[in-house]
């Protein structure tokens, strides 16, 4: 997705309207700043992705009534959450996400209904069209969220994390090979080497194999479990 219409000037007049109390300094920057990078993320998470339950009918009042929500959200947002184009961009797409569930649940029948345990989410997932690796791929990083202090040794390393959490929630750079992905890497945050990705990336992809495997055992995303000896073993043991 690209998000060069999402600028830091953006964030930052987000900030300046969550602010302030004047009406008409609001409603400026809103039509001026805010508006249309917004909707360009909903135009770009509705392009991108399949809510054929939604995307069949008024492709624009559904993109109207995302917008609607996620002005409700504006106040929700500070700097302490992350950038603001990957906040708005998982606000958005969350959205959509329930909106064409809601839609899908209409449409199967009481029989249908039957055969679903509403426990498993691999069950719900498999009726689902929106791909089920997608959802697991956000709780992932909400786990390792409040995991990070313990995992990561150096705020170095926490900027990695954040920089690719960002990057494979919102699926950018998808046809990059390592190389050059690791290259933008060391250019957007100023690192001289691989040396702090690799230490950040080897042992997060191992942990995402690892809770995705046990994701597809459980039918659901264990949040309670607290691996930080397997993590320490990934750390060591890089290939």
């Amino acid at each position: 997705m690209n998000k060069y219409y999402f600028t830091k000037e953006t964030e930052d007049a987000i900030v300046t309207y969550n602010s302030s109390t004047d009406f008409i300094e609001r409603n400026i920057l809103f039509n001026t700043q805010i508006k249309k990078p917004l909707e360009k993320i909903i135009e770009a998470l509705t392009n991108k992705y399949s809510f054929p339950y939604i995307n069949s009918g008024d492709r624009r009042a559904t993109r109207e009534d995302t917008l609607s929500f996620l002005v409700e959200k504006l106040n929700k947002y500070s700097q302490e959450k992350g950038k603001a184009f990957s906040y708005f961009t998982i606000v958005a797409r969350n959205y959509l996400i329930n909106r064409n569930n809601k839609e899908y649940k209409h449409k199967i029948t009481l029989s249908d209904l039957d055969n679903i345990n509403p426990h498993k989410i691999k069950d719900i997932s498999d009726s689902n069209p929106i791909n089920e690796l997608m959802d697991f791929t956000e709780e992932f990083f909400t786990w390792m969220d409040t995991k990070s202090d313990a995992f990561f040794v150096n705020q170095g390393e926490k900027d990695v994390y954040k920089y690719f959490r960002d990057m494979f929630i919102n699926k950018e750079y998808p046809d990059l090979k390592k190389d050059k992905m690791y290259f933008i890497a060391r250019e957007e945050l100023g690192l001289e080497s691989n040396i702090k990705i690799t230490a950040v990336i080897i042992p997060l992809r191992k942990m995402y194999k690892r809770k995705y495997k046990e994701y597809l055992e459980l039918g659901y995303f264990n949040h309670a479990s607290s691996p930080n000896k397997k993590w320490t073993y990934y750390r060591s043991y890089r290939k």
